[in-house]
C-alpha cells in the first residue's frame, strides 16, 4: 500500500496552528513575567541588606550615602551601581575598623573590596555582547558574596555603636517677643 505524501507535504506547508503559536507566546510572556517580578524582589532584597549593612555604620565613617543601593532599581544605573557600592561600602567599613583597632582581625581582612571590584566589573562587562554571557553567572555569584561579607561585617558593629555618633539635636529657637 503506497503512502500518499500530499497531506503530509500540505501541513508542512500550512505550518502550526494559531492556537499553538498563541499558546506558545503566552507561556513565555507569563514566564517573563514572572522571572522579572522574582528578579526586582532579589533587588530590592539585596538593595535593603547592603542599605542596613551601611546604616549599622556610624555616619563619620560613611564614604557614601545609605540609599546608594536602591539605585540599582534603576535601569542602566544598576550597571554602574555595583562599582560605586563594591568601592565605598568596603572602604567606610576599613575605616571603621581602623579607627576601632580590628582592622588586623581575619575575619575583616580587606573588607570584601575584591570582591566589589569583581561584582562591578563583570556588571560592566555585561554590556558586551559576548562576554556579558559570560560574566553574567559571576555577576550573580560574586553579588551574592559581597551581600553576605557586608551583611556579616555589619554584624560585627555593636548596635549601641550606631546611636552614639548619632549627631546631636539641634536647639530649638525661641522667638523673640514682637512689641
Amino acid at each position: 500500500m503506497p503512502i500518499d505524501p500530499q497531506p503530509v507535504f500540505l501541513v508542512a506547508q500550512q505550518g502550526p496552528p494559531e492556537e499553538a503559536i498563541a499558546a506558545i507566546v503566552g507561556a513565555v510572556m507569563i514566564f517573563g513575567l514572572l522571572f522579572a517580578v522574582v528578579l526586582i524582589g532579589l533587588t530590592i532584597w539585596a538593595a535593603f541588606i547592603l542599605y542596613r549593612a551601611m546604616e549599622r555604620l556610624p555616619a563619620a565613617y560613611r564614604q557614601a550615602p545609605s540609599w546608594l543601593p536602591w539605585l540599582m532599581l534603576m535601569p542602566m544605573a544598576n550597571i554602574v551601581m555595583p562599582i560605586i557600592i563594591g568601592i565605598k561600602w568596603p572602604e567606610s567599613f576599613q575605616g571603621y575598623f581602623n579607627a576601632t583597632g580590628r582592622a588586623a582581625d581575619p575575619a575583616i581582612g580587606d573588607a570584601g573590596k575584591q570582591l566589589g571590584l569583581t561584582w562591578g566589573i563583570c556588571a560592566l562587562c555585561t554590556l558586551v555582547p559576548l562576554l556579558g554571557l559570560l560574566a553574567l553567572p559571576v555577576v550573580i555569584i560574586t553579588a551574592i558574596m559581597f551581600i553576605v561579607r557586608m551583611n556579616r561585617l555589619s554584624r560585627l558593629i555593636p548596635a549601641a555603636t550606631t546611636e552614639a555618633y548619632a549627631p546631636p539635636a539641634p536647639a530649638p529657637v525661641e522667638s523673640a517677643p514682637v512689641g
